[in-house]
């Protein structure tokens, strides 16, 4: 559920996401992917913002934000997508929103919901179909939170917080069955 942006709290963490309009892609080639990391790394500085985990796929998004600051996450997001959205119509000739919808922003309650939200979004790409091997979608950071890379918008802070690199593997592969098993990873009851 969308929260008023009287809700954002500092130190509370957020789940950010939204989809495509019509199906579309959003990211037709890698180039538009690099222009949009460099958005996130211009737009959500680490001083006001950890980036705790996100995935980049070919028609939504998904970012784990924890707000440091009184800067309003949700207005950052806007920035990004603004300028985006800009750089999209032009390079591809189009005109209005790309997404289906208002930013969504989800308010993450507890570890627990925290933990199995990092690993759904890393899934997201497997989940989805695009990829067999969760090492092979270099859109999120999945590989940071491993120590296969570093990128320069990784935050360690959050993975330290909850696990290891290699317990997450561990981690990542138990909600991975869940999942397969029609159970939803991000469900209370699991």
């Amino acid at each position: 559920m969308r929260l008023k942006k009287e809700q954002f709290q500092q130190g509370s963490f957020y789940h950010f996401y939204n989809h495509s309009a019509k199906g579309q892609i959003l990211f037709p080639d890698e180039s538009d992917y690099e222009y949009c990391i460099q958005l996130i790394n211009k737009y959500l500085p680490s001083e006001y913002f950890m980036l705790g985990a996100y995935c980049l796929m070919p028609n939504h998004y998904h970012f784990l934000i924890q707000q440091l600051s009184c800067e309003n996450p949700s207005m950052m997001f806007y920035k990004i997508w603004n300028h985006y959205s800009r750089y999209y119509n032009k390079k591809y000739q189009g005109f209005g929103s790309i997404f289906c919808g208002k930013l969504q922003h989800v308010y993450v309650s507890n570890e627990k919901y925290l933990i199995r939200l990092v690993c759904y979004i890393h899934l997201n790409p497997v989940s989805t179909g695009l990829i067999q091997n969760i090492n092979d979608w270099k859109w999120s950071d999945y590989l940071d939170w491993i120590d296969k890379r570093r990128l320069e918008n990784f935050d360690s802070r959050l993975r330290d917080m909850i696990t290891t690199p290699g317990n997450y593997k561990e981690i990542l592969s138990e909600m991975a069955l869940v999942k397969q098993e029609g159970r939803l990873i991000i469900d209370d009851k699991y």
